[in-house]
């Protein structure tokens, strides 16, 4: 097991930090540290103590610092539910996505069994969970989104413009509100054969968009892999004349 991957008890993160355990209490109560508990106590990932460390200008322990220091260190993936598992802002028992136990909150957005009322924007989880491993879809300068099998993940400005959609409507969003009846057959075969692994699909092709003024908008898009957020693509979208 990696050192980023290791998880540390409180007593651990405390004595590598210099602190009293009492203290990385407070930081996991004010929510200043992610930590996931089980019973009664809590474990802590290198990368979270590693990031609270550095945001608050703290001394870095020899222990958090890795060679491989150019790569992002990303908050640890906890399910919604483990969050808030310490608020009394939300009522997660009789949400369904913890019912339903679902791995992404958001993939469940507009039901009436959801507790969560809030925009991902708004949601303090959404902000330092998923949004960070996304922001550098703001730097493409053509319409990007992130997906996961039938689900958007988050997308820029362009990609908003071009579906003519809300920003904000994005998290959560289905494929088949973006994505025109001519070419949902086609994108969902794509998704099967991608998550196959099949060597003979190709990383571009056409398909139509839905296009408020036109009916549809021919568009040329190319579907890449990423590492983060895991298991998810990156669509780069480029609209072209013609039908």
């Amino acid at each position: 097991m990696t050192i980023a991957k290791k998880m540390l008890s409180v007593a651990q993160a405390g004595r590598l930090c210099g602190v009293a355990h009492s203290t990385v209490g407070y930081w996991i109560r004010t929510k200043k540290l992610a930590a996931i508990r089980a019973g009664r106590n809590y474990s802590i990932s290198f990368d979270d103590l590693f990031l609270l460390m550095q945001s608050t200008g703290r001394t870095m322990p020899e222990e958090l610092l890795r060679k491989d220091g150019q790569v992002p260190r990303f908050r640890t993936m906890r399910q919604c539910w483990q969050y808030w598992q310490d608020s009394e802002e939300m009522n997660c028992q009789e949400c369904a996505v913890f019912v339903n136990k679902l791995k992404v909150c958001f993939t469940a957005n507009g039901s009436s069994h959801v507790n969560c009322k809030m925009s991902c924007g708004e949601c303090q989880y959404y902000v330092e969970t998923y949004l960070p491993r996304m922001q550098f879809i703001h730097q493409i300068d053509l319409p990007a989104v992130i997906y996961k099998g039938f689900h958007l993940w988050g997308g820029n400005k362009y990609f908003s413009e071009l579906c003519g959609i809300q920003h904000k409507d994005v998290p959560g969003m289905g494929l088949e509100r973006i994505v025109h009846p001519d070419s949902l057959e086609e994108v969902i075969s794509n998704i099967k054969r991608r998550a196959l692994k099949d060597p003979s699909l190709s990383r571009v092709y056409t398909i139509f968009l839905k296009d408020n003024k036109h009916g549809k908008l021919k568009t040329r898009i190319g579907v890449y892999p990423l590492d983060e957020p895991a298991g998810t693509h990156l669509v780069v979208a480029e609209p072209q004349e013609g039908k």
